[in-house]
């Protein structure tokens, strides 16, 4: 009985730290293409495209957990990690990141906009890869 506590304790943290880094990764995206982009900060751009990532991230984050947990990247020893868990992590990310760009434009259809800018989409699945792959692999290192 201790033993399943404890199962549960370690991937309840897990789970809430990957909720944590897909929301996550995705807002630092969009405040970096902000930043880096004179045109976005001026205007109203930037609060739409803020709107439409709050609107979409509860989906997003449920999806995610659903996804990871198809992967399996839940229940394991990640202090053992090998190259079969990162291949998991990978594919893992490659579907949420499909996900996100497919859920975001139907978002984003429902505003004056076409999609959100590419550079948010390729940020923000790199920084979900390297958050992820640090909570899995921080036990590593």
């Amino acid at each position: 009985m201790e033993k399943i506590k404890k199962a549960i304790k370690n991937d309840l943290w897990i789970v809430v730290l990957d909720i944590f880094a897909v929301n996550f990764a995705y807002f630092l995206a969009l405040e970096l293409r902000k930043r880096i982009s004179v045109g976005f900060l001026y205007g109203h751009t930037f609060t739409v495209f803020s709107g439409i990532l709050f609107r979409f991230a509860p989906i997003y984050t449920v999806l995610c957990i659903l996804v990871f947990y198809l992967f399996r990247l839940y229940g394991g020893l990640w202090r053992y990690a090998g190259i079969n868990d990162i291949n998991r992590v990978v594919g893992a990310n490659i579907v949420t990141c499909v996900i996100h760009v497919v859920g975001s434009l139907f978002y984003v259809k429902s505003t004056a906009y076409s999609h959100m800018p590419l550079t948010y989409y390729a940020l923000g699945a790199f920084l979900q890869f390297f958050f992820i792959c640090l909570i899995r692999f921080s036990y590593r290192i």
